[in-house]
């Protein structure tokens, strides 16, 4: 883990939070036909007093027609098709960053994976 935050003070639910980032990470490594499987966690102080938390993975990644569709509950992309899931994990973590007011951006192409930032509220 990549880690340039000194030190902030964030207000979270540790069960729901924890869950949340591993649900990004087993997308990472599920969705991943790498030898190889990369995940890299990141934090940072981001704009308007916030942590961003970045999991950034080297797998097969989402094409942009699907990106709109992949918090939707029960939503499975078409590569999706060979794999184990319910299409829950992602509208897991998109409920954790509505209930605690927090932001998340995807960005993804079908080359080479995927990074989400999570921007989380500083408490002052």
């Amino acid at each position: 883990m990549d880690q340039n935050v000194k030190e902030a003070r964030v207000l979270v639910n540790p069960f729901m939070f924890v869950t949340a980032v591993n649900n990004l990470v087993d997308n990472g490594l599920k969705y991943n036909k790498e030898r190889i499987k990369h995940i890299h966690i990141r934090l940072s102080i981001g704009a308007r007093d916030t942590v961003v938390m970045t999991v950034q993975d080297n797998g097969i990644g989402i094409s942009h027609n699907q990106l709109p569709y992949i918090f939707t509950k029960g939503y499975r992309g078409k590569q999706e098709a060979t794999s184990n899931g319910l299409g829950l994990g992602l509208f897991f973590v998109k409920e954790v960053m509505r209930i605690h007011r927090w932001k998340i951006d995807v960005k993804s192409d079908t080359q080479p994976g995927t990074i989400f930032s999570i921007s989380i509220p500083i408490i002052k």
